[in-house]
């Protein structure tokens, strides 16, 4: 399973991915190196997302939450829970203050990054999943 979020980065790219692995696991990156491994998630990332402005990383799970990593220091800065399936897609508003999250429960969320809660629901006229929001 995918529960862990890795940070890669080969010169100035970097890498961020939902990935098997854990601390103690060695990955063949070739000229690539590990610099984070995010463990948090309970179940698989099905997303993940930078922020415009470079500072956090977003994942998306199975286990219906949205977590916001440091990418600096590699820790948790927030959880968002609120969707009732699997978490499919997420995105960053430009300014990096907020993120919209897509669903299996067919609802796209928008979550305030600053404060830290939900901020907005749509939640009509999807009749499957949520694949992609931008």
């Amino acid at each position: 399973m995918q529960k862990t979020v890795c940070f890669i980065t080969a010169s100035s790219l970097l890498l961020a991915a939902g990935c098997r692995t854990t601390k103690s696991n060695s990955i063949a990156l070739g000229k690539f190196e590990l610099v984070h491994v995010l463990e948090g998630h309970m179940n698989n990332v099905r997303s993940v997302a930078w922020s415009p402005d470079g500072k956090y990383i977003a994942s998306g799970s199975v286990d219906r939450t949205i977590k916001v990593w440091n990418a600096a220091i590699g820790r948790e800065a927030h959880t968002f829970k609120g969707h009732t399936s699997s978490v499919l897609t997420i995105s960053w508003s430009p300014d990096s203050q907020k993120i919209a999250s897509g669903s299996y429960d067919k609802t796209v969320k928008v979550w305030d990054v600053v404060n830290g809660y939900e901020i907005h629901r749509l939640e009509r006229k999807h009749t499957d999943g949520i694949m992609s929001v931008a």
